[in-house]
């Protein structure tokens, strides 16, 4: 597959794009991975643990949850105090019960000042002694609290002493430590009874508190570290190659070989970049909220709701960067620019205008001219804050309003005038006393000669329609005085009952080339007169539709000579129209003979006739016999037929004359071509009320 068939490729296209969202998601995810595993070990040792099985123990949420059971033992501790229940153990138990129940893997055991046990976790199994004379505690997680630790050497003073002096806890393992931290809590007053605490959490974790559950989850996240890396590279890489296929396919489409533009790549190309950045930084700002409101632990509702914001983000910023990639196909990134546009406005305006332009060069002058003027009195009326500056440049002003608003009047002058001769009133000449001189003078002349140059333009055309109108009654008044007399003479030959058959063939000739010599000639003069509205209509009220079933009763045998059926649509109510009813027949019979003459044989022509509001409308269709392959407008034309061979006998004018009469009475007269149907339409104005006398109203042939 070459390129050109790659880039227009619909289904390749779509599936970038499904392959696009779903690396991104992948890529999100790991980004999401990547912050819950820096804040989880975020200021720790990795190092100091070599078993990647425990690292649980060198993390911020081993740290938060040691912080938060150590607290709620203080808090035991407080109630004691508070309470002075030493004497009563029930009650003791009950407070501990009631705050530390809920860490089963967080034991302890509390010492009074001589040394003696107060209170312990259920199996706890570590005495100071035993720390004291263990030199490697593999295996468990040792952390010591005291107020006063006079006395005791649990681990060695160079190795202990900064943070147990201060009150807080130790983690060691072999000769290593992997977490030494003070507490705020350290140095809190545990009252007279309390001496020092240990607390022991078995490496080894039992399920039924969040030292189990964060310990699975750092489990997961070490199990997961490469599967995460290796799917984040490659959904990036398929994310970068969908993402450069999809810009160079950008613009094309699978039926041709051209860009298209959207309606956003023809806006300005600032505006665009506008819209552009605030759609990334929307798409950012939800981003960061998914990937923050993810972390923090947020409802199911926020993320989901992130999520939703972040998908059109995603798709508007694609939109836009495939916008970007239409505009740089297309080359209009730098001509759609406003900027580029201003730039190229004024090197036209101040270039072009001042090197080609008389009028331009003088309007930028004028402009200029006045612009430093102002400015120059001003600074002097401001400057010599002086009454006669202030007069002066009144006066420079008044003087500018008055040339400004001249020149303006003459423009609307001008503008008037065009519209004026535009719109027909050729005879109109615009004012120009008040012009002066200049370049709006000979403009303003200019187009009053336009107006004398089409005046006499029309003349002349009306001149030369009415010559042509004479030469052809001329022509035709001195053809028809011959053609009656060989008519004439024809007849008398057909009545010597001549038996020879050649010369009673040649008689029959002579008869029907005369006859539609005649014809030909009757059209003609017919068609000028109709062409140049030299008729006289006798209007009256008449039935258009008995006008049509009488035509068409007309039509019914001689459409059977070419096995043509009528097939049209009778009204029970008359139809009413304003029209000189000589005329409108012979349109119509211009139309069904025209039928009769071009309609496929064995076909049906088909009349219909209806009335509505403010009309009447009469549609004839039929199939040509040969191709149309003319326009309809055409058709109306004279001498122009339908079968380009000349088979058939017509003059070419029926419908131009049909046309013309239909204009006359106040109508329309179209028509339609569809491949070989032919279609033609006549709209009349309707005939409705009656006046005074009972009778129709004449309607405006306007």
């Amino acid at each position: 597959m070459d390129d050109k068939r790659l880039r227009r490729c619909l289904p390749l296209k779509i599936l970038a794009h499904f392959l696009m969202f779903g690396s991104f998601a992948v890529m999100i995810a790991a980004v999401i991975y990547v912050c819950l595993y820096v804040e989880i070990y975020f200021g720790m040792d990795r190092n100091a643990d070599e078993n990647r099985e425990n690292s649980y123990f060198v993390s911020n949420l081993f740290f938060d949850d040691y912080m938060s059971a150590t607290n709620l033992l203080l808090s035991t501790i407080h109630e004691w105090n508070d309470q002075n229940i030493y004497n009563d153990l029930e009650e003791m138990e009950a407070w501990r019960s009631y705050y530390m129940d809920g860490y089963a893997n967080f034991q302890y055991a509390i010492y009074n000042k001589e040394g003696g046990l107060i209170m312990e976790s259920p199996n706890y199994s570590v005495t100071p002694e035993s720390v004291s004379s263990q030199t490697d505690t593999e295996g468990a997680r040792i952390y010591y609290y005291s107020m006063d630790i006079s006395g005791l050497n649990l681990y060695p003073v160079e190795e202990t002493s900064s943070s147990m002096q201060s009150g807080g806890a130790i983690v060691k393992n072999g000769s290593n430590f992997i977490h030494s931290q003070s507490f705020l809590f350290g140095n809190e007053n545990l009252g007279d009874k309390i001496g020092y605490i240990f607390v022991y959490v078995p490496e080894t974790l039992v399920m039924g508190d969040s030292f189990y559950m964060h310990f699975q989850i750092c489990q997961t996240f070490e199990n997961v570290r490469y599967i995460v890396f290796f799917g984040a590279v490659a959904a990036a890489v398929i994310f970068v190659v969908c993402l450069i296929y999809t810009i160079l396919a950008a613009g094309w489409k699978p039926a041709d070989d051209q860009i298209h533009l959207m309606w956003f790549d023809k806006i300005y190309t600032e505006i665009a970049l506008a819209i552009m950045f605030c759609v990334f930084f929307l798409f950012v700002i939800a981003v960061i909220l998914f990937v923050g409101w993810t972390m923090d632990g947020r409802s199911v509702g926020d993320i989901v709701t992130s999520g939703v914001l972040a998908i059109p983000a995603y798709m508007a910023a694609m939109f836009c960067v495939y916008s970007l990639a239409r505009r740089g196909k297309t080359h209009n990134f730098i001509s759609q620019s406003l900027i580029f546009k201003l730039f190229h406005g004024f090197y036209k305006v101040i270039y072009q205008g001042m090197i080609n332009n008389n009028l331009m060069r003088k309007y930028i002058s004028v402009i200029l001219g006045l612009g430093i003027a102002d400015f120059i009195l001003m600074m002097l009326a401001f400057w010599g804050n002086s009454f006669f500056f202030f007069i002066v440049v009144t006066v420079i002003y008044c003087c500018e309003f008055i040339y400004v608003g001249r020149k303006l009047m003459a423009i609307q002058d001008i503008a008037k005038g065009a519209s004026e001769i535009a719109s027909g009133h050729l005879e109109y000449k615009i004012d120009t006393k008040d012009m002066g001189s200049g370049v709006f003078l000979e403009f303003a002349n200019n187009i009053n000669n336009i107006g004398q140059g089409l005046n006499r333009a029309v003349d002349e055309s009306v001149k030369s329609e009415r010559m042509k109108a004479d030469l052809i009654t001329n022509v035709s008044h001195d053809i028809k005085t011959p053609l009656t007399s060989i008519i004439n003479y024809v007849d008398l030959l057909k009545r010597l009952n001549i038996t020879h058959e050649p010369e009673r063939e040649y008689i029959d000739i002579l008869d029907s080339k005369s006859q539609r010599l005649k014809m030909l000639i009757e059209d003609l003069v017919e068609a000028s007169r109709a062409s140049s509205g030299n008729i006289t209509l006798e209007c009256d009220t008449i039935d258009f539709n008995e006008l049509v079933m009488q035509v068409a009763g007309t039509y019914v045998e001689k459409y059977s000579q070419r096995q043509l059926t009528l097939v049209t649509r009778s009204h029970q109510e008359p139809i009413l129209i304003w029209a000189d009813g000589r005329r409108m027949y012979r349109v119509l019979d211009n139309l069904f003979n025209n039928a009769f003459k071009y309609a496929m044989t064995g076909s049906r022509v088909y009349v219909d006739l209806y009335e509505d509001e403010d009309s009447v409308c009469f549609i004839m269709k039929n199939i040509s016999q040969e191709p149309l392959n003319i326009t309809a407008d055409e058709l109306t034309q004279r001498f122009v037929r339908g079968d380009a061979s000349r088979t058939t006998e017509g003059s070419g004018l029926g419908l131009s004359i049909a046309e013309s009469l239909v204009q006359l009475h106040g109508g329309t007269f179209k028509i339609y071509l569809d491949g070989d149907l032919f279609k033609a339409t006549i709209v009349m104005p309707a005939v409705h009320g009656t006046d005074n006398d009972g009778e129709a109203e004449e309607p405006s042939l306007s």
